[in-house]
């Protein structure tokens, strides 16, 4: 038994030194207007990254501007403003507090981007003159474009559209959720989500926003009147309903009043 004691001690030692890694990704910020700076809270980003595979009571990370101050071990601030304009690269060390040999080292691109702005749209109301009112109806939703790109370029900013708004958050075009055909979307009542990127930056910054659609079904009257009589006559010179025993109600979408005459 003492033996088998000694192994496990022996196993935990060195798994307490495990060779330390580090993989962070890029550090993005988006804003608009921009002039390529921006102020990066590295202190909130490294903390986060470490948390992610170490305790951060046990492990340091910094960053710095240069090798050379890796080297000589002068951080950059926790937060920093870059000082090369829209993408910098800075570099990355982290080691374990009780075992200072215990170290890695990576860098991190930081990226300041043209931010994207998705506005708002106006609800779409159709009706479902397709021919078989069935509550269902085709429709082109690049028709919105200009509305949700206001001032912005479309060669640098894209239009995307997706049914559910985690699809558009996650901006996969092969995803379920994409809509691949926009200019012949078939839709009922619902809700688009759509995305617009910069995809002029190095790395994708995007908005989103949704349109809510109603699709109106086409009336389909149903008329019940005496002796199986469906004639409406008006006298146009008077306004006078020649057929006093029947009584109809004019109504377009939602149902509002039309002017009490329609001449045909």
């Amino acid at each position: 038994m003492k033996k088998l004691y000694t192994l496990l001690f022996s196993f935990i030692a060195l798994n307490a030194f495990s060779q330390v890694t580090l993989n962070p990704s890029v550090y993005t910020i988006c804003e608009s207007p921009t002039d390529g700076y921006a102020s990066f809270n590295l202190q909130e980003y490294l903390t986060n990254l470490m948390s992610a595979q170490y305790d951060p009571a046990l492990y340091t990370i910094n960053a710095y501007e240069s090798m050379a101050l890796v080297q000589a071990n002068n951080p950059l601030p926790g937060v920093y403003t870059n000082t090369v304009a829209q993408h910098q690269v800075v570099y990355i060390k982290i080691w374990q507090n009780s075992n200072s040999n215990n170290t890695a080292t990576s860098t991190l691109d930081l990226y300041v981007n043209l931010a994207a702005t998705a506005y708002p749209i106006t609800d779409i109301v159709l009706c479902d003159a397709d021919g078989f009112n069935d509550g269902y109806t085709s429709i082109d939703l690049t028709t919105v474009i200009a509305e949700v790109l206001g001032p912005q370029s479309p060669p640098q900013f894209t239009v995307t559209y997706y049914t559910t708004q985690e699809g558009a958050d996650a901006g996969y075009t092969s995803s379920a959720d994409y809509i691949s055909n926009p200019t012949s979307y078939t839709t009922g009542t619902g809700t688009v989500w759509i995305r617009v990127t910069n995809s002029a930056s190095a790395t994708e910054c995007y908005d989103i926003t949704s349109v809510a659609i109603q699709v109106m079904p086409l009336p389909e009257p149903y008329l019940n009147s005496a002796g199986n009589n469906h004639t409406l006559c008006i006298d146009y010179a008077t306004g006078t309903i020649l057929n006093i025993c029947l009584v109809f109600k004019w109504c377009e979408l939602k149902c509002r009043p039309l002017p009490k005459f329609l001449h045909a």
